[in-house]
């Protein structure tokens, strides 16, 4: 968080030049017609190819509650998201909606920089399904030893606003948490190609790029 596109990078844009790689950005593939090997974008445009290697990534989930379309509630999807909630969380009350990866980075960078950090999430601990529950109970604790507070075992119900702007956040267990600013950070949905209407049929990187799999 708090930083720049390019200090994020994986790679300078001098490497995509180097090999000859040709990067589109702000362009999104709608469909692919598997049988002529096109992949068309949503603008019209249309692109041939040889091998196809699928890596779309996620798309966040909102929050379906009342309330959810008012002003300081935030996916973080972009580095200028990031940098938006830094600015407006500072000494301010934050309450992050799920303790995903995503959730829990969140909270960590802003718990000696908001006036307060709460996380809101449907399990009893963060991480139990990727982890285990001791891991995550040593989690949790190490993050409320650094004054982050947990709702565990319930949902967001209802966005209060005041003049336009997230005031309140009502829980389904009937808390009432002062909120300032919103970060959603649920586990993201997984974002799919269409085949002229139907879903991608996804295969192993190392079979759809003609790749020899690893025998270690």
């Amino acid at each position: 968080m708090d930083s720049h596109p390019e200090q994020i990078a994986l790679r300078p844009k001098e490497f995509f030049c180097t090999y000859d790689i040709e990067v589109l950005t702000e362009m999104q593939v709608a469909a692919v017609d598997v049988k002529s090997k096109i992949a068309v974008f949503k603008d019209g445009f249309k692109m041939e190819y040889n091998k196809l290697l699928i890596a779309t990534g996620n798309m966040p989930k909102t929050l379906s509650c009342k309330g959810r379309e008012i002003e300081n509630v935030f996916n973080i999807r972009t580095p200028e998201d990031a940098n938006r909630v830094v600015k407006l969380a500072t000494s301010k009350n934050v309450v992050i909606v799920g303790a995903s990866f995503l959730g829990m980075e969140v909270a960590a960078y802003l718990a000696e920089r908001a006036h307060s950090v709460s996380v809101v999430e449907l399990e009893h601990v963060p991480f139990k399904k990727f982890f285990g529950e001791r891991v995550g109970r040593a989690v949790m604790k190490m993050f409320e030893n650094n004054r982050v507070k947990f709702y565990m075992q319930t949902e967001v119900s209802e966005l209060r606003e005041q003049e336009g702007k997230l005031k309140e956040v009502v829980l389904k267990s009937g808390k009432i948490l002062r909120a300032d600013v919103c970060v959603v950070g649920v586990e993201y949905d997984i974002f799919l190609l269409y085949t002229w209407g139907k879903k991608f049929p996804f295969l192993p990187a190392s079979k759809c790029c003609g790749l020899k799999e690893s025998q270690n």
